[in-house]
């Protein structure tokens, strides 16, 4: 017999606004504490919509004229996705990013779906990123915590566009410390005497800012990552982050990496990030991480609740009209979450599981 839908407090379901105030107001991950009632009610929450999923999959759902509010929808899927299948705290050799977009009817007057249709779309979102996780061809692999964006409307304004970003922990972090090796500066390169390949400079720095940033998950607490966002326009000038009293000479002059030919040529010099000391001056490879992770720092303490989830350090070239290379530059990708403390008593699993 086909189970008739029993909306679970949908009203209540923006509960990420009413939890985060169980939580002190920084970003500080040893802040994040365990509150029973948040936790029981988040559980009770995501149990559901998981429930009512699974069922709909399986053509146990009759067709209902129930709804559910657009901002509703963001949140189930977003808790979902990273309840059930997010290793968030897990360590991880490189991340990849994946995104999948699945589009959800709206009810007339647009700000409103059915539930049918909000179940549908996230069996959908777990299929796409299924075979995302599938052709990674990595023995280790998992999914670390899923973005949810809102794409926009399809071009007939009849449905809802998500943006599933899936971000992939890859491979087991052997990561040596910064400092201990000069590297090349752009990412997924190698270090300044090429023997160790496929990771530069920028690869080192998010390791040791992932682990100097991430949330530890206590003995019968796990953590769950919601309602994560994506800043890049916050770290995409280096010059906005000058080192004090320093002297302009394309080394260390920002807490991020950036070098000028307006200031001295770009040589490879320039390029390798050392780790010994140049100039009387610290190692590039122990100044940078520590500079960068004072900017990420300071940025998520002006954002209340939030707190680090994932950083990638992006490498980028910009060329004169004549195509000379005029600058080189660090910036990043923060990926930023509401975190919330359960017990410790499901685990995620594998997309494939």
């Amino acid at each position: 017999m086909r189970k008739k839908i029993t909306l679970f407090a949908i009203g209540c379901a923006i509960v990420a606004l009413g939890m985060v105030s169980c939580q002190k107001e920084n970003s500080n991950p040893s802040d994040i504490r365990y509150d029973e009632a948040v936790a029981k009610k988040f559980v009770s929450q995501v149990n559901w919509f998981l429930t009512t999923a699974k069922d709909a999959k399986a053509g146990k759902m009759e067709k209902s004229s129930e709804t559910m509010p657009l901002d509703s929808i963001f949140w189930y899927i977003d808790a979902t996705l990273n309840y059930k299948y997010g290793f968030a705290t897990e360590e991880s050799e490189k991340l990849q990013l994946d995104t999948v977009m699945v589009s959800i009817p709206l009810v007339k007057g647009g700000q409103a779906v059915y539930v049918n249709d909000a179940l549908t779309a996230y069996n959908t979102a777990v299929e796409l990123l299924k075979a995302k996780y599938i052709a990674i061809q990595e023995s280790t692999k998992f999914l670390k915590v899923c973005v949810i964006q809102n794409a926009g409307m399809t071009p007939d304004n009849n449905a809802i566009v998500l943006r599933v970003i899936g971000q992939f922990g890859t491979g087991a972090l052997t990561a040596p410390a910064p400092g201990s090796t000069s590297y090349w500066w752009e990412r997924d390169s190698y270090d300044c005497n090429q023997i160790q390949m496929g990771k530069g400079a920028p690869n080192i720095f998010d390791a040791y800012l992932t682990d100097a940033l991430r949330a530890r998950e206590s003995a019968g607490i796990r953590l769950i990552y919601t309602n994560l966002k994506i800043e890049e326009a916050a770290f995409a000038a280096p010059t906005q982050f000058r080192t004090p009293n320093d002297v302009l000479d394309n080394y260390c002059d920002y807490k991020l990496f950036y070098a000028a030919s307006s200031v001295s040529p770009i040589t490879d010099e320039t390029m390798c990030l050392v780790a010994g000391i140049l100039h009387q001056q610290p190692s590039e490879m122990s100044y940078y991480p520590a500079a960068m992770r004072s900017v990420i720092t300071a940025w998520l303490a002006t954002q209340p609740y939030r707190s680090f989830a994932s950083v990638t350090t992006q490498s980028i070239r910009k060329y004169t009209d004549d195509q000379q290379l005029w600058k080189i530059m660090h910036t990043l990708r923060l990926t930023h979450a509401i975190i919330i403390a359960v017990d410790d008593g499901e685990d995620p699993i594998n997309l494939t599981d």
